[in-house]
């Protein structure tokens, strides 16, 4: 499952959320109820506040961080305690065929296709290499 993040300002404070990049799911966000932690709806209250820090998914100003049960379940609990590893990507969003037309036709490419093409080369130059 790819996740997005987004910014919803409330009162002139930013606040963060993670919404489902799906693009059928995408009022669907990462909700926190209490201890519980599921996906919800993102007009929500426990979709926003969320932060991501050192591999850290976290609510209440970092007090708080998602962690996993033995049955696959995530649940909020103290920082201290415990911390499900969470890491960010940019997902590819071009075929193998899109990325073959692309590199052929450079010349006709938008400025937007010609950063991702730039950005899929680069990624697969640092895969290549490590």
């Amino acid at each position: 499952m790819l996740w997005g993040v987004g910014i919803k300002y409330v009162g002139g404070k930013a606040n963060r959320y993670f919404f489902n990049f799906n693009p059928h799911e995408r009022s669907y966000c990462i909700v926190a109820k209490g201890s519980k932690v599921e996906k919800g709806p993102c007009s929500h209250g426990g979709a926003l506040r969320w932060g991501l820090a050192d591999g850290k998914l976290s609510a209440g100003n970092g007090k708080q961080c998602l962690a996993r049960l033995h049955d696959n379940t995530g649940v909020m609990v103290g920082c201290g305690e415990a911390n499900e590893y969470i890491s960010m990507d940019i997902p590819t969003v071009y075929s193998e065929e899109d990325i073959a037309r692309m590199l052929k036709n450079q010349e006709s490419l938008s400025p937007e296709e010609k950063a991702a093409l730039a950005q899929l080369v680069q990624k697969q130059k640092y895969q290549a290499s490590a």
